[in-house]
């Protein structure tokens, strides 16, 4: 805010960290559940317009809070996880990558195909 002249000095106005882009969409304390309850909600929408198009079958993965939305709405469940399944990843991903997609990584939404004309 202070860079476009919102206001008198350069800190956050609810948390008085120092301001900045990053720290106003995601790294104040003040607005983060509403930041993450808005980037779910873009998330869901976003995953759920997947599963019900042309790609669906490909979505394996999601991490946006799509499934806890289905419930509360009494609607199945989506058969994703957190992470990637390593069943989903090709055999020949180096172990190295494979265990930090399917430990490390909680990607928002992941879709995979296998062509295996390319192979």
């Amino acid at each position: 805010l202070h860079r476009y002249k919102k206001a008198d000095n350069d800190r956050c106005l609810l948390c008085g960290s120092p301001d900045g882009g990053h720290h106003a969409v995601s790294g104040c304390p003040q607005i983060s559940k509403a930041v993450t309850l808005r980037h779910n909600a873009a998330g869901s929408a976003i995953v759920e317009a997947i599963y019900h198009g042309s790609k669906g079958n490909q979505l394996i993965a999601s991490d946006v809070g799509v499934n806890k939305r289905r419930q509360a709405q009494g609607l199945q469940t989506m058969a994703t996880g957190r992470s990637i399944p390593a069943t989903a990843l090709p055999p020949d991903i180096p172990a190295k990558i494979k265990q930090h997609l399917t430990s490390g990584s909680v990607p928002d939404a992941v879709l995979y195909h296998f062509d295996r004309k390319r192979r």
